[in-house]
């Protein structure tokens, strides 16, 4: 009978000091020697009187089997200027064999104007790999960007709607000076004068 195969945890190709400052000591060893050890002791005792006992990794995920897992999206190039490139979703969700798991899918919005879309059915998967979502689901929106008018009435609307105020500027004053002297010439301008008589 053959003797059972088991995994073994891993030596670490550098010391636990040598990630510091970024990694304390302490952190990296807990990390290797109780979260890595876990995982090693756990593989270990599911494969224990199983079919695997003896498999290598490859066999034990096997090649070809399917999982669902969600794949970031990168965006590359540049839309005509003048417009926003917003990033509807960060990720997609996709079946993908579990030996071959893709890291990102890049979109490009390239030369793209506004009212370009890109959506989840127009990301080029790999081989062995379908969408998961609706593919319908917009991904990327190329907008106009909005000019420093329409900018400034949102954030006075919000403002108001936050019941923020704020000080007049000096120029708002002088302004608001101007239009009452020039509304108080007015006025008596049309009042009748009256005279005095001695």
């Amino acid at each position: 009978m053959e003797k059972p195969h088991f995994y073994s945890l891993t030596k670490l190709s550098y010391g636990y000091k040598d990630m510091e400052p970024y990694i304390s000591q302490e952190q990296l060893q807990i990390h290797h020697e109780k979260h890595h050890q876990a995982y090693v002791t756990n593989l270990n005792n599911l494969i224990k009187g199983t079919e695997f006992e003896n498999a290598g990794l490859e066999d034990i995920v096997k090649k070809g089997e399917k999982v669902t897992v969600d794949v970031r999206i990168h965006v590359i190039g540049e839309a005509i200027s003048g417009n926003l490139v917003i990033l509807e979703n960060s990720s997609v969700s996709v079946e993908a064999e579990a030996t071959h798991i893709p890291e990102s899918f890049e979109v490009s919005v390239e030369g793209l104007d506004a009212g370009a879309q890109i959506h989840a059915s127009d990301i080029e998967l790999p081989s062995g790999s379908t969408l998961a979502v609706d593919p319908e689901l917009l991904i990327v929106n190329v907008t106009a960007a909005p000019t420093e008018a329409q900018l400034e009435a949102e954030l006075a609307e919000a403002e108001a709607e936050a019941g923020i105020e704020h000080d007049a500027t000096d120029a708002e004053v002088e302004a608001s000076a101007e239009a009452e002297g020039d509304a108080d010439g007015a006025a008596s301008d049309a009042l009748p004068h009256q005279r005095r008589e001695l």
